[in-house]
């Protein structure tokens, strides 16, 4: 490669914690702009809290047997941390330190100098900070995914055993922050054999040992399946793996929600020369498949961040040297990708954070783009000297700053209406209808309420009825209509907003005294 003296003089015992304390301050501005529980939180905090009460049969009832993340919260919590402070602690060192393994496994890619562009690209990013402090799963998930997909590298590449029976390890940990960790391993017993195939590599003593540990692994998975029968699907979300693969290939790899298709040809009878050939809805109609994969396109250029999506592909273009080197990642990532597609179509969504592991695995061509662009640079003579600096100072600043403080949406009124509620001893005992969670949880209620966020608004009253209820809390965005909500037989008694949204607390006529 192309020198750069004062990069390559940079060693990774220096550039690792220089990429670590810029990802650190960055999440905790992140942090310290983040007042709000997320939604899924108080779900982990609730079993934390049976876990701690030694309930651990209903804690793991309360999100289908995924234990690892709300388990690690309460041992801190068992120490004496609060909980809410040590699901963010955790989301932050794991963050954090996914820096480690993405650095290691560009260097091993590449050179060091690409991992540092790699490594700051994936610091600053600001899709993948946006969740990087949060109570939620997906840190721990693409930590240790992250230290599986390098070990898997460091045993294609040198034929070593223990690197690979530590990616199964750190697979196996992925796979229990989320359920995404499970094809990692898959896939890389395949590329194995194909290659060994491929290269007439059956002889090795890793593929000896390799097929070794294949057959104990079906024998013990067929075994264990045999003994714990249906109750093993209950285990990790395996059964929701187990039945979207089915589902797959029952509909066909390719299909997709057969009722899109339906809306949008009652899309077309109404919409402005829905009769005409080629109108809007009939384009839609006839290129389902292709929207889907723009979307999926979009999503991932999102999270990644729109410069380094660019760069990725210069990466991927201008790296063909390194090809045969590469040839596991870009399985890995096709692997992925093509999981994220098939999940879209079957699905007809796909949140940002199911892209990471994808992601993840792209950054070392981003490092790459970055470098041939900086190069690049340095190669027209007529540019002032300081341009290559500029490019790179404008390159992650930008990003940092956006990732630092541009915090999404946060429901302080929920918040508050939930605090308000905990508060208020009248309401101790009342049961509470509720279409998100954060405003129970503030109220002391943890996950003890009737869950309204998939009910239809004209249903919720009827629903609170059913099931006795003398309190709804309603949050909505301020410019979603109605512009005030108003429910049957329930008075208004609370009223709360932020920038964003509005929280609304009502009671059931005769339940409340006015004071």
């Amino acid at each position: 490669m192309d020198s750069i003296d004062w990069i390559d003089r940079l060693e990774a015992r220096r550039v690792i914690p220089i990429l670590v304390i810029i990802s650190l301050v960055i999440k905790v501005c992140i942090w310290s702009l983040s007042p709000v529980i997320t939604p899924d939180g108080p779900v982990y905090i609730s079993q934390a809290e049976e876990f701690l009460r030694g309930n651990w049969q209903k804690g793991l009832s309360l999100h289908q047997n995924m234990f690892l993340y709300p388990l690690l919260i309460a041992g801190l919590g068992y120490a004496g941390m609060d909980l809410v402070f040590a699901g963010n602690l955790l989301s932050l060192i794991f963050s954090v330190m996914t820096i480690v393994p993405l650095f290691l496994l560009t260097r091993q890619l590449f050179d060091e100098r690409v991992a540092l562009w790699a490594g700051l690209a994936f610091a600053v990013s600001p899709g993948l900070n946006e969740f990087s402090v949060y109570v939620m799963r997906d840190p721990g998930f693409l930590c240790m995914f992250g230290w599986a997909a390098y070990f898997s590298s460091r045993s294609v590449s040198e034929n070593d055993f223990k690197f690979f029976l530590l990616s199964l390890f750190f697979s196996l940990l992925a796979f229990l922050f989320r359920i995404e960790g499970i094809f990692l391993p898959i896939l890389l017993f395949l590329f194995v054999f194909f290659h060994a195939t491929f290269y007439g590599e059956w002889r090795t003593d890793f593929i000896k040992k390799l097929l070794f540990l294949f057959c104990v692994g079906l024998l013990t998975i067929g075994g264990v399946s045999f003994y714990y029968g249906r109750d093993l699907a209950n285990f990790n979300r395996l059964g929701y793996v187990v039945s979207s693969t089915e589902k797959v290939f029952k509909k066909g790899i390719l299909s997709y929600d057969p009722q899109i298709r339906v809306q949008l040809q009652e899309m077309e009878r109404k919409i402005t020369n829905g009769s005409v050939d080629n109108d809007f809805a009939e384009i839609a109609r006839e290129n389902v498949r292709k929207i889907y994969l723009l979307g999926l396109s979009e999503n991932i250029q999102r999270v990644m961040y729109p410069a380094f999506f660019l760069l990725c592909i210069v990466g991927l273009v201008l790296s063909r040297q390194y090809r045969k080197n590469n040839l596991l990642f870009l399985w890995l990532v096709s692997g992925y990708l093509f999981s994220n597609y098939f999940y879209l179509l079957h699905n007809s969504f796909i949140e940002k954070r199911y892209v990471y592991a994808a992601i993840f695995l792209l950054f070392p061509w981003v490092g790459y783009g970055v470098d041939r662009f900086f190069i690049g640079l340095k190669k027209i003579h007529l540019l002032p000297q300081v341009t290559p600096i500029l490019f790179v100072a404008v390159l992650f600043i930008i990003p940092a700053v956006d990732a630092a403080t541009d915090v999404k949406m946060q429901l302080v009124s929920a918040k508050l209406a939930g605090e308000w509620i905990g508060n208020n001893k009248d309401f101790a005992d009342m049961k509470i209808v509720s279409n998100n969670r954060e405003i129970p949880f503030y109220a002391k209620r943890g996950l003890d309420f009737i869950d309204a966020t998939y009910v239809e608004m004209d249903q919720i009253t009827e629903l609170a009825e059913r099931q006795n209820a003398q309190l709804i809390t309603f949050v909505k965005k301020i410019k979603k209509e109605p512009a005030e909500l108003k429910f049957d037989n329930f008075l208004l008694v609370k009223k709360f907003t932020d920038k964003n949204c509005e929280s609304y607390i009502f009671i059931k006529k005769g339940n409340f005294s006015g004071n």
